[in-house]
């Protein structure tokens, strides 16, 4: 049922793609929910996938849920650069699709192994890939309402010196998210590394390329990543640099 179910989406991709309409996603394949993201995703960008057949297989995840992968697509709206991506589509009990993200490749996060992760910081680091490309795609739907909602609410929030608030941030993401332009945010690095001394707190560093009609910029995205309430993670602290200068002796002052 699953692979059936993919089918029909990227079928209905395709279709909506050639025909300049929106996707029509026939009976109870998807929940209202992952509905809802997907017409977010496809008002930003109309999707193609360009293959015939795709080899890959379905697995287990962390929250019960099953998960097809390495789905290749195409942004119709990206820059003619980046306009290829993977997304990876998440299965309910039932069979339904009850997601879709677009992915972070594997070969791009930098190896673990170094940090002698106890097994709930393994867990915790599964989760933290899982957290990046929701949050990723929520930006790619300008999904401003999740994007409000990760965000705690006396973040620090730095870029290029400047320090602006939460509230004045998504005032300003949202006037970027209005122009209409798709909003291609590409990961190009990621590092994951626990706090020495704090528990369950993370620090995540992203090489991220923003590109749209309006507006571009290379740099490093710092977030300071507090997991322990599980899945309802918080980023406590935002910054961007054209440089890798931040740590957590920063963060930890700024805290503090």
């Amino acid at each position: 049922m699953l692979t059936v179910n993919a089918s029909i989406l990227l079928g209905a991709f395709n279709h909506a793609a050639r025909e300049g309409k929106k996707p029509k996603l026939p009976g109870e394949i998807a929940t209202n929910e992952a509905r809802i993201k997907i017409g977010k995703l496809w008002e930003a960008s109309p999707i193609l996938c360009y293959k015939r057949k795709i080899k890959t297989g379905c697995r287990n995840i962390l929250s019960g849920e099953r998960e097809i992968r390495k789905i290749p697509i195409t942004m119709l709206s990206a820059d003619k650069e980046s306009p290829n991506e993977e997304i990876a589509l998440i299965f309910n009990h039932a069979g339904q699709i009850s997601d879709l993200n677009i992915t972070i490749k594997s070969e791009i996060i930098k190896d673990a192994g170094e940090w002698e992760l106890s097994q709930e910081e393994g867990i915790n680091y599964n989760k933290i890939i899982d957290f990046l490309e929701k949050f990723r795609t929520a930006y790619a739907c300008k999904d401003i309402e999740y994007i409000k909602n990760i965000y705690s609410i006396g973040i620090h929030n730095f870029y290029d010196n400047q320090v602006k608030r939460k509230k004045q941030y998504l005032t300003d993401l949202k006037k970027a998210f209005n122009k209409k332009a798709y909003v291609n945010v590409v990961f190009d690095f990621v590092e994951i590394e626990p706090h020495p001394g704090k528990y369950s707190i993370y620090g995540v560093t992203v090489k991220q390329r923003w590109k749209s009609s309006t507006f571009s910029d290379v740099g490093f995205l710092y977030l300071l990543i507090d997991c322990r309430k599980g899945y309802e993670m918080q980023i406590f602290v935002r910054a961007w640099s054209p440089d890798r200068i931040f740590d957590f002796a920063f963060f930890d002052e700024i805290r503090n």
